[in-house]
């Protein structure tokens, strides 16, 4: 009987803004994990599961190998609504480049 491998940690928090009428609002980054793809409305996916937001590019799901998924730890309830938004994110995009690169 063989284990399934432990998660991965996530790759960061999700960030949360607060609008001029007091309510929350996710932000999820506007770029795909791999950064070579826009996070589309109806195309990509975004899941809350648990403590925990995946955001899933399909475009590098489709490629053998490929981290395809953002995942970003949240806390509190859940916001009624989400946006998309990469400057929040500057330093986990910021991050991700530098070990994609240092793998090559």
């Amino acid at each position: 009987m063989s284990s399934s491998p432990p998660p991965a940690s996530p790759d960061g928090a999700l960030r949360y803004r607060v609008d001029h009428t007091g309510t929350t609002i996710a932000v999820l980054p506007a770029t795909c994990k791999g950064g070579r793809h826009l996070v589309i409305p109806g195309v990509s996916r975004a899941i809350a599961v648990e403590d925990e937001v995946r955001i899933d590019c399909p475009v590098c799901a489709a490629t053998p190998g490929a981290d395809a998924t953002w995942r970003l730890s949240s806390s509190g309830p859940s916001p009624d609504r989400a946006e998309l938004d990469d400057e929040p994110y500057g330093d986990l995009i910021l991050r991700r480049v530098r070990t994609v690169a240092g793998t090559r």
